[in-house]
């Protein structure tokens, strides 16, 4: 018996090993650059219409040269305005099946974090690692929005997709 339990259990050993690499090499950033003036800033990653995949986001990196709020939503009426590339974090990943959005002109969603406060030229690294999206369509979305504010604003938001 234990013969046959042997290399049943060393192929659910590799296969969820397999499955782990996939995850750690499917790793993608959105960049959102922006400078406002008077204007509300934001950085939205955002499901397809079709050919979706299951999205785990990991970390959020914030930067405002003035005081500012960030606040998270999600399932806002679909972004249509700025593009925003995903890039890979690793050369072997596939092309992102999401989208991501700077400037985003998302929807309203719903709201999923209180208000974080940052002073002026502070650098915070926001967990976001509880957040999870799938299933089609473009009003799936999660988005990370500054207060109006007249200053730069860089949020970095790093997720992955299997």
């Amino acid at each position: 018996m234990m013969r046959l339990l042997t290399p049943v259990l060393l192929f659910l050993v590799a296969a969820i090993a397999d499955a782990q690499t996939l995850r750690v090499l499917n790793t993608y950033k959105v960049l959102c650059d922006m400078t406002l003036s008077a204007a509300v800033g934001g950085c939205t990653v955002q499901q397809p219409a079709t050919g979706s995949k299951t999205v785990r986001f990991i970390e959020a990196v914030v930067y405002c040269s003035v005081a500012c709020e960030i606040t998270a939503s999600r399932d806002g009426t679909a972004a249509s305005s700025t593009s925003s590339a995903p890039v890979a974090l690793n050369a072997e990943a596939p092309t992102a099946t999401t989208t991501g959005w700077k400037s985003s002109n998302v929807g309203a969603g719903t709201a999923v974090s209180a208000p974080l406060v940052l002073a002026a030229d502070v650098v915070a690294v926001i967990d976001i690692s509880r957040r999870q999206m799938t299933g089609n369509g473009t009003a799936k979305n999660f988005t990370l929005k500054t207060n109006s504010i007249t200053g730069r604003a860089v949020i970095e938001m790093v997720y992955e997709e299997w």
